[in-house]
């Protein structure tokens, strides 16, 4: 049966439509001081609470997030981040059912997200704007709500499930407007013509190639393979085995009288020069238990901010030259990062770190899984130094990260 839906006004510029299965938004808080955040890159606004601060993160490329503060002495409220996702979504495609699937791309088969609310905002143009609210603990407690805009899809994060903060997430989703020259796509968005992965072939790409349902030559040439019935192997001669025999005695004797060379230790490798001036590359390798060849990885950074060293423990890490006591370690490792630590997403194309940060502000492991290989970088933030050279420091590397590239992908 389907759902029935209720219609009414919200606010001059929305009209908020709402089925009888989700719960129902109410008007966004109108409370003395409320703010007006504005985001001109996103091309949308929204009201925050009185006391929220915000800090925009947007050092060049496809790389752009806003940090919203809730007021000091509010426990029950977390940060909430606010960026557009890498994966658009289709014309015609439910926000929840991309929603289920991009869960499955970022996380496979581990739980699923706990449905809160769901509705449809109209602009004053027509425009229709599908917003889902919905919760998870796989990373920890977070509860987000996505809002589309065209193609587009934006992702407000907050980290905890209490009312209070979702109350907060909710009130910006009623109170949103978008300007008319809104990006409505990645390219809009990013000022590119390139082809943009759908949700649907990153998953396609993650999870493996089904056969398609009509059968072509490649199919059918596979089908009546199967059906040949294999021949009986050949017997080896009495005279291939008597000469194997023999090359593999000659083999053993040489191997017996051959001098191992005495190992040396690896030198920090020498950095690749870049295609832009003042910048380098570095090339890594992930961990895999499984193995023999492991999929490498380049990153690239400025040669004024970072310099290649070896730290005590003989890993390549990058030392921030203008931050003391700053430093990115390079080497992937088979371990992360051990509780307690405050987990969230760093997003670098395709590829959704984990960003597992230490309570006391002492280090920050960002890990990938990609392709069954593993990546870790793990910053290390100035201690004795102020807090304000921890911030810069955190960016400085993430403007670093954002570069990784897989170039030699295990398959």
């Amino acid at each position: 049966m389907k759902a029935k839906c209720l219609v009414f006004l919200i606010v001059p510029a929305f009209i908020f439509a709402s089925c009888s299965i989700a719960t129902v938004v109410a008007p966004p808080s109108v409370a003395p001081g409320m703010l007006t955040f504005t985001s001109p890159k996103l091309g949308v606004s929204f009201r925050l609470p009185p006391g929220w601060t915000s800090f925009i993160w947007d050092p060049g490329g496809e790389n752009y997030l806003v940090t919203l503060f809730p007021p000091a002495g509010a426990p029950d409220l977390t940060k909430v981040e606010f960026t557009a996702l890498s994966f658009e979504i289709g014309e015609g495609i439910d926000l929840r059912t991309w929603s289920e699937n991009h869960y499955f791309l970022l996380h496979g088969a581990e739980g699923v997200p706990k449905f809160i609310a769901e509705g449809e905002l109209r602009d004053q143009a027509g425009g229709a704007h599908q917003w889902l609210h919905e919760s998870t603990d796989i990373l920890g407690p977070v509860q987000q709500a996505y809002v589309t805009n065209g193609r587009l899809v934006l992702d407000f994060v907050a980290y905890n499930h209490t009312d209070a903060m979702a109350r907060v997430l909710q009130d910006i989703i009623a109170s949103l407007t978008f300007a008319p020259d809104a990006p409505r796509s990645l390219n809009e968005l990013w000022g590119t013509q390139r082809t943009r992965w759908s949700l649907e072939e990153a998953l396609e790409e993650m999870t493996g190639h089904p056969e398609p349902e009509e059968c072509g030559i490649v199919c059918q040439d596979a089908t009546a393979t199967a059906k040949i019935t294999p021949s009986t192997p050949p017997t080896p001669s009495q005279e291939y085995l008597e000469q194997e025999k023999q090359f593999n005695e000659q083999m053993m004797t040489r191997a017996a009288y051959t001098r191992t060379p005495t190992p040396t230790r690896t030198a920090t490798p020498t950095p690749m020069p870049a295609s832009r001036p003042g910048y380098a590359i570095y090339e890594g390798i992930g961990y895999n238990g499984s193995r023999n060849r492991r999929g490498t990885y380049r990153i690239t950074y400025s040669t004024d901010q970072w310099r290649v060293e070896s730290n005590d423990t003989q890993r390549d890490v990058l030392r921030q030259l203008q931050i003391p006591a700053c430093t990115l370690e390079l080497r992937s490792r088979d371990r992360e990062a051990t509780p307690p630590f405050v987990r969230d997403t760093l997003t670098v194309g395709i590829l959704v770190w984990s960003r597992l940060s230490m309570p006391n502000g002492g280090t920050i492991t960002y890990a990938v899984d990609a392709y069954g290989d593993y990546y870790v970088l793990e910053l290390t933030l100035p201690q004795e130094a102020a807090a304000t050279q921890v911030q810069p420091c955190q960016a400085a590397a993430e403007e670093v990260i954002v570069t990784f590239e897989l170039i030699n992908p295990p398959r």
